[in-house]
């Protein structure tokens, strides 16, 4: 059984214009010719899931562990994203870094591989010294992909229970 959420992201698009200029551009994709760029973005689903393989790999299929597992993860670990929050509000980008990466291990134990990489990707933008908006931007995604998967989480853990 997969449960899964849906979280938008952003996809650049090019758009050419009629009447302007040509721009030539070069990518990895080869050289392109508009008569004038303009970006603008789009949404794109990403499913977030719960890992059922990597659940029953780590816990060796016991699901009395599992359910364990999944509930420290809700009443324990969830308290530490609001003093992770706390720490990127503050531009304590130190503190961002050590936090996300306490966190990191249950992620990976509660199955949310997905969510993992993105907070993986937070504690590494942390340790750049980054610009503010850029990596409370990157907060804000995360911390919405894991309220609309927080959800899962617990249908999974009451349905093991």
């Amino acid at each position: 059984m997969i449960i899964s959420r849906n979280l938008s992201i952003q996809r650049i698009f090019l758009i050419k214009l009629p009447d302007t200029p040509n721009v030539n551009c070069r990518s990895d994709l080869g050289a392109f010719s508009f008569s004038a760029i303009t970006m603008f973005t789009t949404p794109t689903p990403i499913t977030h899931t719960i890992d059922h393989e990597r659940l029953n790999r780590l816990h060796g299929g016991d699901q009395r562990q599992i359910v364990n597992v999944l509930t420290i993860f809700i009443d324990e670990v969830m308290p530490d994203f609001d003093d992770l929050e706390g720490s990127i509000q503050q531009e304590m980008w130190p503190d961002v870094a050590d936090k996300a990466h306490k966190i990191l291990p249950w992620m990976g134990m509660a199955g949310l591989t997905s969510l993992e990489s993105e907070l993986r990707s937070l504690e590494q933008l942390a340790k750049t010294n980054p610009a503010p908006d850029v990596l409370i931007n990157h907060w804000k995604q995360f911390r919405q992909a894991l309220g609309e998967t927080l959800p899962l989480v617990i249908q999974e853990r009451n349905r093991l229970a």
